[in-house]
């Protein structure tokens, strides 16, 4: 899943917006674009991705579009990370 590192390139502080209790995939206002834009599309618009550039398997791998390998699961797994990685690092910055 590479869409976490796509998003932490422009905007690194995108996990702290995403609404865990409302996050779903399948939802196009309440998936991880959908949480940050608007709308599944408008985030696909304002990440400059479309078909032409990327291939299929690329743009499935961003993981923004649920499929066999990819769930809403996975994805609160990895903003749980990110979160915790950063609470670490201010907890030891203010010691």
């Amino acid at each position: 899943m590479t869409g976490p590192k796509l998003l932490n390139k422009v905007m690194s502080d995108w996990f702290n917006k995403i609404d865990l209790d409302k996050l779903d995939l399948s939802s196009s206002k309440n998936c991880i674009l959908g949480q940050l834009y608007g709308s599944f599309w408008k985030g696909f618009e304002k990440l400059g991705l479309n078909r032409n550039d990327y291939s299929l398997n690329e743009l499935l791998n961003l993981g923004f579009i649920v499929t066999d390998g990819i769930s809403t699961g996975d994805w609160r797994k990895e903003i749980r990370s990110l979160k915790n990685v950063k609470d670490c690092r201010c907890s030891k910055s203010e010691s």
